[in-house]
């Protein structure tokens, strides 16, 4: 049992030093784990396990696809959790306090499994890769692995100790792995913790046997007297070395006494008889031996100068000690004649599985040196796909940059807009001041009207006062043209202000200029339409003067009445034109309004853009270290192909070799006579 534990915990150490585990590679390291796993029959599966305690199993490789492989408790679905056996005994050993990270050996106690529920032994190793702890390989043996072990000694335990015998593997924690006592319905011996499927200990054990147990907790092996079951048995203990597992077979003192008394007298009987036939055989030897031992001496000569004749025998005569001699020296030389036939007949078929092994190693060494020519241009268009990446990431840097002057372009359009749309506020608010005062104009001419229906004296005073009415009406009509121009420019000036914030451009640079022109003829206007009000005063003094001589020349004030209309008429049309002006502006700021929203939509698409290239950053920065990772894996796999050749010409060289040496036993074989 112990040289069997040893095996396993070499063969788990050996694999852990593989490279496909040092690098907790799954997809490449499962495969072969399930393969070594079912063709070696003392292990049932193998765990790969990894620092945080999930783990792979190497009976179901797939696992849980949503978590690389490994086994959850769900492998269907994506809502579920990785088992952890990170509270386990060998890992905390093999693990968690391998705090120098030394490579450690740990055989556990009995457990339950986590994704089978079976019984279970863990042998575990650790995984060291550079001087670092990766995780654990561990063999798992199953109560069919540790049945399989027994079967052979149980098969003899009834005939050795009697059906009344009971045999127990008992761990250094107290859990019982196998407990077999005779079962008289099955008439053989039963492992009954075996049959249970849980982890039974020994409290379910008698008093007696439990302290017998504690007795022996000190001791590697020893034999001791107790009551078991109220009989007296014996009791011995072997610890399997190396393990936390011990055997105690316990046999009743009424089973060893029977097959010591029945011994004894066998000897008795056995030492009469060889006496007697002592005494009757020294006299028969004696008058006897000479003849048989000569003519068996002729025959072996005859053999011996035969030059290796396997057709002679040796003649029989007699019934005595040496005719048994030559019976069995021909018994011997039969058996070694089917030897040396059997050689015979199978070196041509080993020579010809040789040539064939020997053509397949070649095959395998061209398919070999194939791969290992794929695997150079392999690593020769990775090494160009990473410079590839490289070259795009530094343009990818490049555009960020580009974008991050953009989006500070934009946000200086914003504030541009902002301004212009202030500006225009602003010139409304002048072209609606400019309105009210020509209203409040045109109500005086009305009432100037009125008051002209009273001026009827003197008709000098009433000339003399129309003559300078006519002056000042006059200086009204050029001033009026004055503003007429004005509002005729503001207007077009607006057409084209609507025409710039429509195209917006950069930063609405052309329609700042247009606005400027605007403020400038607002300031125009206002200056004009102060100069009316004062011409227009003066006009009300004259018309109050003109009023006082009405009376005296209804007539001439007639005419005045006429010009004061045309007047009148012409304000209104003043008022007309800033009204439609101030529809003019209003409809600037609307589309004003639509370019501070589009501006403002542009500057959060730009925010979202300086974002998202963020992300492509990291994302390019992400491809370059998996380019790196790819590169350096098929410089491994072309090293491991490498080193797979050599051994292929290790193997061709040693199948050459035991070709040869198959022809040289078929050489050595034909120097036998066998007919």
């Amino acid at each position: 049992m112990s040289t069997l534990f040893d095996s396993i915990k070499d063969i788990t150490i050996s694999i852990a030093e593989t490279q496909q585990i040092k690098n907790m590679n799954w997809g490449i390291s499962g495969p072969m784990l399930k393969e070594i796993s079912d063709n070696v029959t003392t292990i049932s599966r193998f765990l790969l396990i990894d620092k945080d305690g999930s783990y792979w199993i190497s009976n179901n490789i797939k696992g849980n696809p949503y978590f690389n492989g490994k086994v959850t408790y769900d492998n269907s679905i994506q809502d579920t959790e990785p088992l952890n056996v990170s509270s386990r005994d060998y890992f905390q050993f093999t693990f968690s306090k391998n705090k120098d990270n030394k490579k450690r050996i740990f055989v556990s106690d009995m457990n339950l499994s986590l994704s089978t529920g079976e019984r279970q032994c863990i042998i575990s190793s650790s995984v060291i890769n550079n001087n670092e702890t990766k995780g654990i390989l561990a063999a798992v043996l199953t109560d069919n692995e540790f049945q399989a072990l027994l079967n052979s000694l149980i098969d003899d335990f009834e005939t050795n100790f009697g059906k009344e015998s009971c045999f127990f593997m008992i761990s250094d924690n107290g859990n019982i792995i196998n407990m077999f006592k005779y079962d008289k319905s099955k008439e053989k011996f039963v492992d009954f913790a075996n049959e249970s499927r849980q982890i039974q200990t020994t409290d379910i054990l008698p008093e007696d046997f439990k302290d017998t147990i504690s007795f022996f907790s000190n001791m590697d092996e020893g034999v001791i007297n107790h009551t078991f079951n109220n009989e007296k048995s014996v009791v011995s203990k072997f610890r399997i070395s190396g393990t936390p597992f011990s055997i105690y077979i316990n046999v009743p003192e009424k089973t060893i006494y029977k097959t010591v008394n029945t011994l004894g007298i066998v000897i008795i009987i056995l030492i009469i008889i060889s006496a007697f036939l002592l005494f009757l055989g020294s006299l028969i030897i004696s008058s006897k031996i000479a003849v048989p031992v000569e003519h068996t001496s002729k025959s072996l000569k005859e053999i011996s100068d035969g030059k290796s004749d396997l057709t002679l025998r040796v003649d029989i005569v007699g019934n005595d000690e040496i005719s048994t001699l030559g019976k069995y020296f021909n018994l011997f030389m039969d058996k070694f004649h089917n030897i040396i036939s059997n050689i015979n007949s199978h070196s041509s078929s080993m020579k010809d599985i040789s040539e064939k092994l020997e053509n397949h190693s070649d095959s395998i060494n061209q398919n070999i040196k194939s791969i290992g020519e794929n695997l150079k241009h392999l690593n020769s268009r990775t090494s160009e796909q990473s410079s590839s990446v490289e070259q795009t990431c530094c343009t990818v840097e490049k555009i960020m940059s580009n974008i991050s002057s953009l989006h500070g372009q934009i946000e200086s359009q914003s504030a541009a807009v902002n301004q212009s749309s202030a500006a225009v506020q602003q010139m409304i608010s002048n072209i609606n001041s400019i309105t009210e005062n020509i209203n409040k104009a045109s109500l005086s001419f009305k009432e100037l009207i009125e008051t002209s229906h009273h001026g009827s004296e003197n008709l000098d005073l009433v000339k003399k006062l129309v003559t300078d009415v006519s002056g000042l009406s006059s200086h009204l009509l050029e001033t009026n043209a004055v503003i007429n121009s004005i509002a005729s420019q503001t207007n077009l000036l607006a057409m084209n202000a609507a025409i710039e914030a429509a195209h917006a451009g950069d930063a609405g640079k052309g329609f700042s200029v247009v606005a400027d022109e605007i403020r400038k003829l607002a300031e125009d206007s206002s200056a004009q339409s102060k100069m009316i009000a004062k011409e227009l005063k003066s006009i009300v003094s004259s018309i109050e003067t003109i009023v006082t001589a009405t009376n005296k020349a209804s007539k001439s004030f007639d005419d005045v009445k006429f010009q004061i209309d045309s007047v009148g008429q012409l304000t209104d049309e003043i008022t007309l034109a800033m009204t439609e002006q101030n529809e003019g502006s209003k409809q600037i700021i609307e589309a004003l309004k639509s370019i501070q929203d589009v501006t403002l939509n542009v500057r959060e698409s730009s925010i979202d853009i300086n974002s998202n290239s963020d992300l492509i950053q990291q994302e390019m920065l992400s491809l370059t270290t998996i380019s790196g990772d790819v590169q350096r894996m098929t410089e491994e796999v072309f090293s491991a192909v490498e080193s797979i050749n050599l051994s292929m010409s290790d193997i061709t060289k040693d199948s050459h070799e035991n070709k040869n040496a198959i022809e040289d036993l078929t050489q050595i074989t034909k120097g036998f006579k066998l007919e």
